[in-house]
């Protein structure tokens, strides 16, 4: 299309310069009165058509305009268009400013155009407009067939060649129009479109400039703004490369030794064996009693085949422990990424995660196979979530997600949710916080109520009867967290943790009371430093409750210590290196305590690398696996239950299994045991593979024996049975497990005994067999080279004993030794 070109005034023929107006004027002219009904400016009558209205955007608007000289040629006329008057009516000259608005507010009036011409209408003033005008001959359009309504204003300025339309401090709007430029038809894409950029040259700095909500600017001197600002350039990829030293570091930390140390734990096989139930189509081996919910496991048995099977590593538990590497050294990454986000500092970061990965707290127990490490994991994976989310809609639901997988993982982390919920309130915008309050909240009730679900289904949510027609005794989930919250500190109290654990890592527990307090003080100013204290605070009430603690509860305490440190250190060296305007000393400060946590951290838990206390519990099922008949009841600990019951385990070997392994604790839950397999005779058991921990519940006793008594006394075998009633009349029926593996325990002797140091104290495994008081039925025994049949009872297992003992002359065996 041909560009609009006017002639400049007085100087007739002469081709004027091309009109940067663009579509603010499309054809010669100025302003003119607009006379009524049809009548232009120009003398016109009424109903003259005019050519580019019909059918255009402004077909059914007045548009006023100078008078029409007559014999006008063409617009594209060879010769250019004809030269205009000086002036319009009254003089004036053409495009100048439209008149002041009239007083009373001329309703007719637009301060950009001038007075509009009254619209037109039928008889009564019908606002619709009639027909449209017949076209006006030799009238020159725009490129889109219309009259600019504007066609006599001025541009108010010009950007890259287009005129500016309308102009505010913040704001402009140009036209489209490129004079000189041809511009291919709408409807025929030319294939040379260009696509505007989003943002406009310069349109930064008019914004900055013009007068918005802006704090007021300080200009600081020179010296002074580049102290200030003057940070050490980290490139990203050495900070990859420091990260993933860390994480290498927390996995040979972890690796290292896992097998020896710790000794294995009663959980630890508890938890092995429930991940072998579900393989198995069950949820534990034993009936399920709601202590914990079976996702954690669930999770134990879905990484069994990524690292070969139960028994690849050696014993179940070994294998156990392989799979909670990977959980502590995810764990490090997170802790890592969480405050480093949190504090934008890479420095405070990296010593959140030495403090988390090396300390000998976190050594010692997330090797073991607790579900606490499992929870741990996905709790810290909410919160990365939540603090990278910013307010996005995705992040929030997988932050739910993930603390809801945590609660059924370990129901005690139900404790995190309500400081969580805050943390969401903290990191959504104002604009967006209700609705993401209530999504998150219902998102994690609708994870963690699949617990409650299941205990539905299956009729065990409310004790026996709580309703009218329940009059069978069952399990319930409501009975099991009920006798839990009754456990008193008689089991473990934190006065006595508290003295395990600072001896384990001094420096850590005095920072997980100190850093928490130093957060919640500054939580005035800082919401988020409010937010940790806040999520440290939540599993202190717990310890704090006066009910039963064990050592192993530190576990989802450690990682929000270290962090609460990290974020802390950081906050408080931040506000120092300001007053002396030089951040550099923060982060070297960091770095240099990261530096000096790595060497304390070895030497204080060197323990967690030279001792071998898991070892005497391999020899002792290596002991069982070579003098112990197949067939004999044998009560142990659950860490040797899946080694000794399943075909491939440590103490089974490459022979047959003991299908008639029993667990101590389990037995007591169990009627099924205690009445078909033990018949409740003490007389059924046959061999003990005792710990403290057994003997313990057994006698009350760490050494095997009531207080004061001595069981190889016959003098004092009176006492020992006022203290089987001491300790087990009072609360136990006649036919429970614990007074049974009393009497059984009384007519018993040591056989066997293994010793190892066990960081600071010493650690024993004693194997006892029992002496049978009645007679028993008797297996029928394969016949000998004779060919006659063995009813004796005896075999070569009494001739082999003597020579295995830790105790000196062969155990005389009574008259059965394998039954059926």
């Amino acid at each position: 299309m041909t560009s609009l070109q006017n002639p400049t005034p007085g100087q007739p023929g002469q081709q004027s310069q091309p009109n940067k107006q663009g579509l603010l004027q499309n054809y010669a002219g100025g302003p003119g009165p607009a006379g009524p009904g049809m009548q232009g400016g120009n003398g016109t009558p009424p109903g003259t058509p005019v050519p580019g209205r019909q059918g255009g955007l402004l077909s059914r608007s007045p548009n006023p305009g100078p008078p029409q000289q007559p014999n006008m040629p063409p617009f594209n006329h060879p010769g250019g268009p004809p030269p205009l008057p000086p002036g319009g009516p009254g003089n004036q000259p053409w495009g100048s400013p439209p008149a002041p608005v009239p007083a009373g507010g001329n309703p007719g009036w637009n301060q950009q155009r001038g007075p509009a011409a009254p619209p037109m209408g039928g008889p009564g003033g019908n606002p619709n407009w009639g027909p449209p005008p017949a076209p006006m001959p030799n009238a020159p359009m725009n490129m889109a067939g219309v009259i600019s309504p504007q066609q006599s204003a001025q541009p108010l300025g010009f950007e890259d060649g287009q005129a500016i339309i309308y102009s505010t401090p913040n704001f402009y709007l140009r036209s489209a129009y490129r004079p000189g430029q041809p511009l291919a038809s709408l409807r025929r894409p030319s294939g040379q479109t260009k696509m505007m950029p989003k943002v406009m040259p310069a349109q930064g700095d008019r914004v900055a400039s013009s007068e918005t909500r802006m704090m007021p600017k300080v200009d600081l001197s020179e010296d002074v703004k580049e102290r200030r600002n003057f940070k050490l350039p980290v490139p990203r990829w050495l900070e990859i490369v420091v990260v993933l030293l860390g994480i290498a570091a927390s996995f040979i930390a972890h690796a290292y030794n896992m097998f020896n140390y710790p000794r294995y734990e009663l959980d630890e096989g508890t938890y092995m064996s429930s991940a072998w139930a579900i393989w198995n189509g069950m949820i534990t081996p034993y009936a399920y009693g709601y202590g914990h919910p079976p996702l954690a496991w669930m999770q134990i048995a879905a990484g069994l085949p990524l690292v070969g099977g139960f028994f690849t590593f050696g014993t179940a538990v070994n294998t156990g422990r392989v799979i909670m590497l990977f959980y502590a050294v995810g764990c490090s990454l997170l802790v890592y990424l969480i405050v480093r986000k949190m504090s934008e500092s890479r420095a405070a970061a990296l010593l959140a995660m030495v403090a988390f990965s090396l300390s000998p707290l976190s050594i010692t127990f997330q090797r073991q196979v607790f579900l606490d490490n499992i929870a741990t994991f996905w709790l810290l994976l909410s919160l990365y979530f939540l603090v990278i989310g910013e307010s996005r809609l995705r992040f929030l639901v997988m932050s739910a997600v993930a603390l809801g997988i945590s609660f059924l993982s370990k129901e005690v982390f139900a404790l995190f949710i309500p400081a969580m919920i805050y943390g969401v309130w903290i990191y959504t915008t104002k604009f967006q916080r209700k609705f993401s309050m209530v999504a998150y909240i219902y998102t994690v009730s609708s994870v963690c109520s699949a617990f409650i679900l299941m205990a539905v289904l299956k009729s065990e949510l409310f004790p026996t009867g709580w309703l009218p027609w329940d009059h069978i005794k069952h399990l319930s989930m409501i009975g099991t967290f009920t006798a839990q919250a009754k456990r008193g500190s008689a089991e473990g109290s934190v006065i006595t943790m508290w003295g395990a654990w600072t001896s384990g890592d001094f420096l850590l527990m005095i920072a997980g009371v100190i850093a928490p307090f130093l957060n919640l003080f500054m939580g005035i100013w800082n919401r988020k430093q409010l937010f940790l204290a806040l999520l440290a605070a939540s599993f202190w009430l717990l310890l704090l409750r006066g009910g039963v603690v064990l050592s192993f509860y530190i576990i989802p305490l450690i990682p929000f210590i270290a962090i609460n440190l990290a974020v802390a250190l950081d906050a408080i060296l931040r506000a120092i290196a300001r007053l002396f305007y030089f951040d550099l000393m923060r982060s070297i400060l960091l770095v240099f305590l990261t530096l000096l946590l790595i060497p304390y951290y070895l030497l204080q838990g060197n323990y967690a690398y030279t001792l071998a206390p898991a070892s005497i519990q391999v020899q002792a099922m290596t002991w069982v696996r070579s003098h112990v008949p197949r067939n004999a009841v044998v009560v142990t600990n659950s860490w040797a239950e899946m080694d000794l019951k399943h075909p491939g385990g440590l103490g089974v070997g490459n022979e047959s299994s003991f299908p008639n392994t029993l667990v101590y604790p389990n037995i007591d839950d169990d009627a099924t045991v205690y009445n078909g397999v033990l018949s409740n005779n003490p007389d059924r058991i046959d061999y003990f593979i005792a710990d403290s921990e057994m003997l313990t519940y057994i006698t009350g006793d760490s050494q095997g024996k009531p207080q004061g008594v001595d069981p190889n006394d016959p003098d004092k075998i009176a006492k020992w049975k006022d203290k089987i009633d001491q300790l087990y009349g009072g609360g136990l029926d006649a036919g429970t497990t614990a007074k049974l593996l009393m009497r059984a325990f009384f007519y018993s002797q040591r056989v066997a005994t293994f010793q190892a140091k066990d960081h600071n104290q010493d650690f024993q495994i004693d194997i006892f067999q029992v002496v049978h008081t009645t007679g028993l039925p008797q297996a029928r025994i394969a016949p000998d080279h004779s060919g006659n049949d063995s009813h004796t009872g005896s075999s070569t297992f009494a001739s082999t004993i003597g020579s295995t003992t830790n105790t000196g002359g062969p155990i005389p065996l009574d008259r059965r030794t394998i039954f059926s």
